[in-house]
């Protein structure tokens, strides 16, 4: 195969993501805002009958047995996979899972349901393509190159801090191995080449009800989308810094719209008017479950004691042989 430069190379990118049950009430607004991504696809496994509107907004119908099949298949052990929520620590899975639909394609990665795209290109640019065996970090969005290589690198056993895949796919609780529960780390220890930058997208912090991220936790954040480009605005709705996606994680959202391509987003409603109001407003200070409780369950879960005893018992043994105390383990 020819060697090409990044500014010749043409990189395709093919998005994941597996869903099952009803899909948020504002997914009209993520597929709109994905379809002007003329350039990256966009693969729903889903065993909901729905039809795409855009050539790049793909629907597979697939039932949640199918994957778990799938995974057990790829791990060679039953996965401890009983509900949909749980497919998040598999989520580095899918460039192996998934390659019968990948051969076209340069990149792959996974996204979520509850995110409105900007201008994606103007990010994933083919220099960063290019360097980078992986760009950003989170399970809201993030791409791999497409190689054999890569697409295995959730087997890495040797971790001192996060968790291996074998310990996570055996236990029915979710341990974020898609994020800072195994792959961050694997990343970390190993130095593979990767592109990150928080700043770029807004990450909307579940636990408020204005709109902050870990890096602006005290500035109300509002946010305007046109014509396949989303900014940060500000209260007039004069537009400010583009970013390349937002993330709405956990959030309850009304809608109040009528053009889909020029719309502003403030704490729980999308609008046409920046000075709209939600019919109901409701201050949550917290929306993830009381923390005390899920302790507590946590401690009264055999399946997680065990998990927790036996993970606590390799760190142990890895620190006693003076395995990975080089590596600086601090928060990315």
């Amino acid at each position: 195969m020819k060697k090409v430069s990044s500014k010749e190379a043409i990189y395709k990118i093919a998005l994941i993501l597996p869903y099952w049950g009803s899909f948020p009430n504002y997914f009209t607004l993520w597929e709109y805002s994905a379809s002007k991504n003329k350039d990256i696809d966009f693969l729903i496994f889903t065993d909901s009958p729905r039809k795409s509107q855009y050539k790049n907004i793909i629907y597979i119908q697939y039932q949640f047995q199918e994957i778990r099949n799938k995974i057990e298949n790829e791990i060679g052990f039953t996965p401890a996979l009983t509900n949909p929520y749980k497919i998040v620590d598999y989520k580095p899975l899918y460039g192996c899972i998934f390659n019968e639909y990948l051969n076209d394609y340069s990149h792959w990665g996974y996204c979520d349901s509850d995110v409105i795209f900007g201008d994606l290109n103007s990010f994933l640019t083919n220099e960063k393509l290019n360097l980078y065996d992986r760009i950003y970090q989170h399970g809201h969005l993030c791409i791999y190159k497409n190689n054999n290589d890569i697409n295995y690198r959730w087997k890495t056993e040797h971790n001192l801090v996060s968790y291996n895949y074998k310990e996570v796919f055996k236990v029915k609780g979710v341990k974020m191995f898609d994020e800072r529960g195994g792959m961050w780390d694997i990343w970390k220890e190993n130095q593979y080449s990767q592109y990150l930058n928080e700043k770029e997208f807004a990450d909307i912090l579940p636990t408020k009800y204005d709109f902050t991220t870990n890096w602006n936790k005290e500035c109300p954040m509002f946010f305007h989308y046109e014509s396949g480009h989303l900014y940060e605005c500000d209260k007039k709705g004069n537009n400010k810094k583009e970013f390349a996606y937002l993330h709405l994680q956990k959030r309850k959202m009304e809608i109040q719209i009528s053009n889909y391509d020029s719309f502003y987003i403030k704490p729980n409603l999308f609008c046409n008017a920046i000075d709209a109001n939600p019919t109901i407003v409701t201050k949550e200070k917290t929306i993830h479950p009381n923390k005390l409780k899920r302790i507590i369950h946590a401690c009264l879960n055999f399946d997680e004691i065990r998990f927790h005893t036996k993970v606590a018992f390799r760190r142990f043994i890895m620190y006693i042989k003076g395995e990975n105390r080089h590596i600086k383990y601090e928060l990315y």
